[in-house]
């Protein structure tokens, strides 16, 4: 299979120019930074805010910045010293957050954040970190939280967490209020204990072989404290896995994909950490991990090593129709709502039950989240919603109808594409359309 979909030229013209330029800024082979530097200054807040909602600031801050307009590199560096300060408040949250649960004798691994230093982030200073990630495995988790309430922690109450891997988020009680800076070094970061590698119950299919990660745990030094993490190849299975999760759910990936690319180029030629990759991840483990290398590599045009590209071109035919038709639209689906994450979501899908289940909650969800929800506050950019109502009730409606409409217009194209890509890999049939009546009607 050719993975290189290729990559700027063909991107949906529902990408803003912005994007497309930052995406060609961004490969690891052949980087462009010249449609970057022909952005009319309103076309550059377009892209700062995008940088900003997907993390993505510090990325565009170290490509090549020649050309860029003054006040946008005057941004940038502003940026960059606010969270060279908010990386002192995460090491600082994390190492109170460690002596909790080591007083007590819990068990963890410290996930994600600043553990991707060096291998997916050159300074941890320049990665966003919003929180700080545990996983602890069966009962440890309750003790953990139980360690963590003792010191001011509690859970969020605001967001549905019924498909997190998670507990409910943890805050401390604190001052801070919201000043519209997502770098703001006196952002507190909360915590999330999360009790799964792999949440077979919101995915609908397991993946095999992930015992070995926690027995595998390894201590790792960043600067003047150490903490658990995964193992090298661990970590890479799992951070494919958390792209992989995202991906089939519809949530916004690019960061996680870019950081992905980036460990796959520079290990390319790393023989003996894809022998130990394939010794400790058997088939089916490589196998999922492989889709998130294959949108990595059509994405950012990174390198591949053997063994992963191996893996890529053994996807099933499903899955590489996906990527030939689909291999933009979680990018697309940023500024144009799409839904073709599904399809690709039923191709990993062996029951047709579960591919039901699947189809009506994506088509159209029957949980909507409650009252008091964020996102009836602010807007998929995090900005606060302009012109809505004040009141809680009132605004929800709103929200609400908002969402219906939403699910409503995305509804024909999303039908219309899987369509498409079920007959392109075969003539559809009198099975396709009784299963997708039924996907409708049943409950």
């Amino acid at each position: 299979m050719n993975s290189a979909y290729c990559i700027n030229g063909n991107m949906t013209p529902n990408i803003p120019k912005e994007i497309k330029a930052l995406v060609a800024a961004l490969q690891l082979r052949g980087s462009q930074s010249e449609q970057l530097q022909g952005l009319s200054d309103s076309e550059w807040k377009s892209l700062l805010s995008f940088c900003e909602w997907a993390s993505l600031t510090f990325l565009l801050l170290q490509v090549q910045s020649n050309g860029f307009p003054r006040w946008v590199m005057e941004r940038l560096e502003r940026n960059a010293a606010d969270n060279t300060r908010r990386f002192e408040r995460a090491k600082a949250t994390y190492l109170a957050v460690a002596k909790a649960l080591e007083s007590s004798d819990i068990q963890y691994v410290v996930m994600k954040g600043f553990t991707k230093y060096p291998d997916y982030v050159s300074d941890p200073r320049l990665r966003m970190q919003s929180d700080i990630d545990l996983y602890c495995p069966g009962d440890a988790i309750h003790q953990a939280y139980s360690a963590l309430s003792a010191i001011g922690y509690y859970p969020g109450q605001t967001v549905d967490y019924s498909h997190a891997d998670h507990l409910p988020t943890m805050f401390r009680e604190g001052d801070w209020t919201w000043r519209g800076n997502v770098f703001d070094p006196d952002m507190p970061l909360s915590v999330e204990l999360h009790f799964c590698l792999w949440n077979e119950k919101t995915t609908h299919f397991s993946v095999p072989g992930l015992d070995g990660f926690w027995e595998r745990r390894v201590m790792r030094s960043l600067e003047e404290f150490t903490f658990p993490a995964f193992c090298e190849v661990d970590a890479l299975g799992y951070y494919a896995l958390h792209t992989l999760r995202n991906l089939v759910r519809g949530v916004p990936i690019t960061r996680d994909v870019y950081e992905l690319a980036l460990f796959l180029h520079h290990h390319a030629e790393d023989t003996s950490f894809w022998a130990t990759w394939r010794e400790h991840h058997e088939g089916t483990l490589r196998s999922m991990q492989s889709i998130a290398f294959c949108i990595a590599k059509a994405w950012f045009g990174c390198d591949t090593s053997p063994e992963a590209q191996g893996e890529i071109d053994h996807l099933s035919p499903a899955i590489q129709q996906w990527f030939h038709s689909f291999v933009y639209s979680p990018l697309e689906a940023m500024f144009h709502p799409n839904k073709d994450h599904v399809w690709l979501h039923l191709s990993l899908l062996n029951s047709s039950k579960e591919k039901q289940t699947i189809l009506r909650k994506v088509l159209w969800p029957a949980r909507f989240p409650p009252l008091r929800t964020p996102a009836a506050d602010f807007d998929k950019f995090g900005q606060a919603r302009k012109g809505w109502p004040a009141q809680a009730h009132v605004k929800y409606l709103f929200y609400f109808v908002s969402r219906s409409v939403h699910h409503m217009r995305v509804l024909p194209s999303t039908l219309w594409h899987g369509l498409r890509w079920w007959a392109s890999q075969r003539q559809p049939g009198k099975q396709f359309w009784i299963f997708l009546a039924v996907s409708f009607f049943l409950t």
